[in-house]
């Protein structure tokens, strides 16, 4: 007898007119409908599936929403309005009325509060269907006591193997321990065999480009920007956002690399609740059904296998944690996960508990063409140097490619004061570097003409600076010292 599952009930037509859509789906999509509220919108995207509302017009509401932002187009209440009409949605007069509505009930303030209401909501609801399904079995006589109790002395079970330790521990004397191997690569001097790796940066950073071709690489055995790929194998990639591109991705990738046939990525459409137990055991034995043990495991978004779970709770990011380290543990895979930062791009979103359990924390942002690739954490290992790559068009998708030296010396690139910095900073540093106020000092600037300079130079990655507070040095990166030979030369 197999275990009760959740039937899909068909949703009623879409009809023109008033909806009963609970005040916490309202103020939530109407701050989405703002096109301001960038950051807000992401967040809600992020955590939130449609399934989370319980109207049919605030369900497509938020799928018109996920649409645009994924296709890149501007989003706010008109254009949605347009798309929603184009479906045979709100197409009468109230449609308007409707997205007023929903942006009158708009409140930035509660939005965190609001959220989480329509989380939890679609929290109780679903275990409300659960238990339903289970009665259901029980009045039809269908399912035994004996066999309910099997199920959940089973779901205890995977709660067990999801807290237990995989091996009895061991102690090591300090010989055994110099004799540890080192580290091993899957991509050269970039991620470690077996280990847990963040892949994180704002939206529309080529997060997911970049993750596709790691992916790719570590199957194929191609290298990945001039790192070479060690004992390459099969890789699972969990899609839990942009299904529609990856066909497109994959295609121009393997036309970029002349590469014909499977490649040996296997993908899986939906979510992995990482922090549930239950479902991390139904991973690994879907897992068990691959001819070998895969090399890497991608989550793509951690957000997306956290629905319902709170990314800012140190305690269920690090059930989520566990449970990646439950598959690394169980398959001697890698894993990696993207996840979303904020608008700086400077970490990671949510609890500091993921960067603190990552081997490999990875940034990434793209400004003005050039997609920078640079390494937040490497455990016991250096930081690998930063990485320039430019997107280009090719037929229905991108391609990445390494970013050539010429690309980044056009003569217009930086403004005067810019060069006169760099070149000033680059010429008569010491290599340990200069403070702000030396630096300023040698430049000749105006202070104010200065310090925008500064921030250019270390946000385009001309310049690197080594701390966050007063006293902090600045040294020219290989890229400034680049373009300042390029145009001396």
């Amino acid at each position: 007898m197999t275990a009760p599952s959740l039937s899909v009930v068909p949703e009623p037509e879409i009809a023109d007119g008033s909806f009963a859509a609970p005040a916490c789906e309202a103020a939530v999509l109407g701050i989405a409908l703002i096109p301001a509220e960038e950051e807000h919108r992401d967040e809600l995207l992020a955590r939130a599936t449609a399934e989370a509302f319980t109207d049919p017009v605030t369900r497509a509401i938020f799928r018109t929403i996920a649409a645009r932002v994924e296709r890149e187009a501007e989003v706010d209440g008109a254009t949605v309005l347009e798309d929603l009409r184009a479906q045979g949605i709100l197409s009468g007069p109230e449609g308007f009325d409707t997205i007023i509505g929903l942006q009158d009930a708009a409140s930035r303030a509660s939005f965190a509060a609001n959220l989480q209401e329509v989380l939890d909501r679609r929290e109780r609801r679903v275990r409300g269907e659960h238990a339903r399904a289970a009665l259901r079995d029980i009045e039809d006589s269908a399912v035994s006591i004996d066999e309910l109790r099997d199920r959940d002395d089973a779901r205890r079970a995977g709660l067990q193997a999801h807290l237990a330790v995989p091996h009895a521990p061991r102690l090591y004397d300090d010989v055994s321990i110099e004799d540890l191997p080192p580290i091993e690569y899957l991509i050269d001097g970039l991620l470690p065999k077996e280990s847990l790796a963040v892949l994180f940066g704002p939206a529309e950073s080529y997060k997911t480009f970049l993750a596709l071709y790691i992916a790719l690489c570590a199957a194929t055995g191609f290298e990945f920007f001039g790192r070479e790929v060690g004992g390459h194998g099969p890789v699972v990639y969990v899609s839990g956002e942009g299904r529609s591109g990856l066909g497109a991705r994959v295609r121009v990738w393997k036309r970029h690399r002349h590469f014909h046939g499977r490649a040996g990525v296997r993908f899986l459409l939906d979510p992995v609740a990482l922090a549930r137990p239950d479902e991390v055991t139904a991973f690994l034995r879907l897992l068990d059904s691959l001819e070998q043990p895969p090399a890497l495991v991608v989550f793509d978004t951690l957000a997306r296998c956290m629905a319902g779970f709170d990314e800012n709770s140190t305690g269920d990011m690090g059930a989520a944690v566990a449970g990646m380290d439950r598959i690394r543990g169980e398959t001697g895979a890698a894993t990696l996960a993207l996840h979303h930062s904020p608008h700086d791009g400077k970490r990671e979103r949510g609890s500091t508990a993921l960067r603190g359990a990552a081997d490999v924390s990875i940034g990434m942002r793209a400004e003005d063409g050039v997609v920078t690739v640079e390494c937040a954490k490497m455990k016991d290992a250096p930081h690998f140097e930063r990485m320039y790559l430019e997107p280009f068009e090719v037929g229905d998708s991108i391609v990445l490619v390494g970013a050539k030296s010429a690309l980044h010396l056009r003569a217009g690139e930086l403004t005067q004061s810019q060069l006169q910095a760099l070149h000033s900073l680059h010429l008569l540093a010491p290599p340990h570097g200069l403070t702000a106020s030396q630096w300023e000092e040698v430049s000749e600037l105006q202070r104010r003409t200065f310090y925008a300079a500064r921030k250019a130079l270390v946000e385009g990655g001309y310049v690197d600076q080594d701390g966050e507070k007063r006293g902090a040095l600045y040294t020219a990166t290989h890229r400034g010292a680049e373009l300042v030979g390029a145009r001396c030369s």
